[in-house]
């Protein structure tokens, strides 16, 4: 069982993609966001997540998030394992792109119905700082007494 995180550069390693494991299996994420000290909540469509793990989302500009995340970029993206057996939920900082190479890349063509007018289409590109895990695949598990997840720091 693994409950805690070594400093272990193999170990954060061996970690970290077990967490893409999680995050590529999952077909859609949950995004939160803070306005006024509201948190809000919404289902995601997010691409797929490199080893640098960065976040990719379509969104529109019109968004009630694209305001928030601009206020305040500090978010969290949940994830949970297609079997319902782990999650990872990351917290890190969220950004607004309008950069057109990058909308081109991160586009869906089933989008075009959500997107008639696609120059509202913007990306939510999240850096990760951090993430909590859990898989009982790999038995990771939380501390037996205060259920904290354990925690990866990313440089």
């Amino acid at each position: 069982m693994i409950n805690t995180i070594s400093s272990q550069e193999n170990n954060k390693n061996f970690i970290k993609e077990i967490a893409l494991e999680i995050i590529n299996s999952s077909k859609y994420s949950v995004l939160t966001t803070i306005e006024n000290n509201y948190s809000y909540t919404r289902t995601m469509d997010h691409f797929e997540v490199g080893n640098d793990f960065i976040i990719y989302m379509g969104t529109n500009t019109d968004s009630r998030k694209v305001n928030q995340i601009k206020k305040n970029k500090n978010v969290t993206v949940h994830f949970n394992s297609n079997k319902n057996d782990g999650f990872v939920s990351i917290s890190g900082n969220a950004y607004v792109s309008d950069d057109t190479d990058l909308k081109n890349k991160f586009w869906k063509e089933d989008w075009d119905k959500f997107y008639p007018d696609k120059s509202k289409y913007r990306l939510l590109i999240i850096k990760c700082k951090s993430f909590e895990i859990i898989s009982e695949k790999y038995n990771i598990t939380g501390d037996s007494t205060t259920w904290k997840s354990p925690v990866i720091i990313l440089d």
